[in-house]
């Protein structure tokens, strides 16, 4: 799982750029994002963040993802690159920028995201909800975005009852795209009581899956181990090493 050794910088002169998709929404993927982002500047790398679009826990001003992302800015990229667009409803984005009047496709998504990819920095965009969830005015989803760029994936999914069926209908979708899957995380988003359901379940998911499990993280793991970050981003730069070109 974690690489805890090996590598500091793989491949100095090729950024990191990975797309953190979920098999679904509130399974972590700012958790994770934020996870690996300080792993890979611990690790002494400049990175920037993206997400295309972020939705709900309105304040004013932001989504609440928005914010999150924003206080995690760096690396001069200019923080309105992080989330160009946020909205106050609770749903799928496509539902709340009709909601809302507002226009957002995919070549405009793809537009925001190539003013972040310019440069020599890393590149973390996560996406919003599950991996299908549209995310523009033309239903473009995060899989969409990951084909038009050829970017890799890392799939988060969670242990708990039902994440088999979701995480395995997730990796087949994206094999089927064509997308490449560098692997999954278990991230345990909430606490989880001992069960047949959850014991041994990275693993499992593993093994149904057939694609490597990059961390099995139990919950509020980073607050146990800080450490954690810089071990989960040496792994994924050594999965980009050692990638089919």
């Amino acid at each position: 799982m974690i690489d805890v050794h090996g590598i500091t910088n793989a491949h100095p002169s090729a950024p990191c750029r990975v797309l953190i998709m979920g098999t679904d929404t509130e399974v972590g993927k700012t958790y994770v994002t934020a996870t690996i982002l300080h792993g890979l500047r611990a690790l002494q790398r400049q990175v920037w963040l993206h997400k295309p679009i972020a939705c709900g826990e309105w304040d004013g001003s932001q989504a609440g993802d928005g914010r999150a992302l924003q206080q995690l800015a760096g690396d001069a990229q200019p923080p309105e690159w992080i989330c160009p667009v946020q909205l106050a409803e609770a749903c799928s984005p496509h539902l709340a920028l009709g909601r809302s009047g507002q226009v957002f496709t995919l070549n405009q998504a793809l537009e925001h995201l190539d003013r972040c990819l310019q440069g020599s920095h890393d590149c973390l965009i996560e996406g919003a909800g599950g991996i299908l969830s549209p995310l523009t005015s033309d239903d473009a989803s995060i899989a969409d975005i990951a084909c038009a760029r050829q970017l890799p994936a890392i799939l988060v999914t969670r242990p708990h009852l039902g994440t088999i069926n979701h995480t395995r209908l997730s990796v087949a979708y994206l094999q089927q795209r064509g997308i490449e899957i560098l692997g999954l995380i278990v991230n345990a988003h909430q606490p989880a009581e001992p069960s047949p359901a959850h014991d041994g379940i990275a693993e499992e998911l593993q093994r149904l899956c057939r694609v490597p499990l990059l961390a099995d993280l139990h919950h509020n793991a980073l607050a146990q181990n800080p450490a954690l970050g810089k071990g989960l981003a040496r792994t994924i730069l050594r999965r980009l090493e050692h990638r089919q070109p």
